[in-house]
């Protein structure tokens, strides 16, 4: 294992020990799979956060994927024992940023997207093979699956006595606009009942009561992906090309794959703000691009 995790650990694990005494500080001797809190584990190997769930839901329109115990039961797949701080640490420790769930602006009057480190998300259950996440929902208007859904790691919000949002709403893996949400869909997508846009695909949910292990990793951009790196004077970057927003918008409609599979992932740079990857995803979506195809990545701090 290269050196480099144990100063990760041992740098988090203080920050961890001072904001949490309770928080978990173990240094793992080697690579491999380690226990890190009750229900859930660090893969340092592959660098990924196993986290222990149960099927409770197989029907019907959804908000979550996973929630924690006696909160959202009725509207996600799976229920998780292990509290959203824990799973929020060990992402930590693996090197995944958070950035900010849903917020609303109120000088400006505005919402804005989730945004956070871009993640991958699958399910392993019983003795099966793991398999993406997304394989576990449909559309809700269509009754049609899903290629792709733009993970990212928001971190939920802390409360103002505190205590930690996602700790206290259940609100783990979210696939609608929560503010305290942990893990959310990098894009808009309203929580009012009767506009929910997934649905649960029955056929591919295992049974009530199966035990199951989410697995979350840093997500790996795919041939189809358009990583976009947004720098403070507006240049906008691809594959070191320097790009207009039309060439930006080219570059997605001639990709076989845009109806389906294209992301255009908008990565700031330092010191770029939130309201400016706003502004562009706005831009992009008014020149045809659909905004389910935009995610957003961690803004980082100036």
């Amino acid at each position: 294992m290269p050196a480099w995790p144990y100063l990760l650990v041992l740098a988090f694990a203080a920050v961890a020990a001072r904001s949490d005494p309770t928080a978990p500080t173990q240094v793992p001797s080697s690579g491999g799979v380690r226990a890190f809190a009750p229900g859930v584990r660090i893969d340092w190997s592959r660098r990924r956060v196993e986290v222990d769930a149960r099927v409770v839901l197989r029907r019907g329109p959804l908000e979550l994927l996973a929630c924690s115990p006696r909160t959202r039961e009725h509207e996600s797949i799976f229920v998780v024992q292990a509290r959203p701080k824990r799973v929020y640490q060990a992402m930590g420790l693996i090197g995944l940023e958070p950035g900010s769930p849903v917020r609303y602006d109120e000088a400006h009057d505005r919402w804005y997207a989730p945004n956070g480190a871009a993640l991958a998300i699958s399910v392993r259950c019983g003795s099966g093979e793991a398999q993406p996440v997304r394989r576990l929902f449909r559309r809700a208007e269509a009754q049609k699956g899903l290629s792709e859904i733009p993970w990212v790691f928001s971190g939920s919000r802390t409360a103002a006595d505190g205590r930690f949002g996602a700790d206290l709403d259940g609100t783990l893996i979210c696939v609608v606009d929560f503010e305290t949400a942990l893990i959310s869909v990098g894009a808009r997508h309203t929580a009012d009942n009767d506009q929910l846009w997934l649905e649960a695909n029955t056929d591919a949910i295992p049974p009530i009561g199966t035990d199951c292990t989410l697995l979350i990793a840093a997500h790996e951009a795919s041939e189809h992906e358009l990583t976009v790196l947004v720098e403070l004077d507006g240049t906008l970057t691809v594959e070191n090309d320097t790009v207009s927003v039309a060439q930006l918008v080219e570059r997605f409609k001639r990709n076989p794959h845009a109806r389906e599979k294209v992301v255009v992932r908008l990565k700031p740079a330092r010191g770029v703000a939130t309201q400016k990857l706003d502004a562009l995803a706005k831009q992009l979506v008014g020149a045809g691009v659909p905004r389910r195809a935009i995610a957003f990545e961690a803004t980082v701090a100036p």
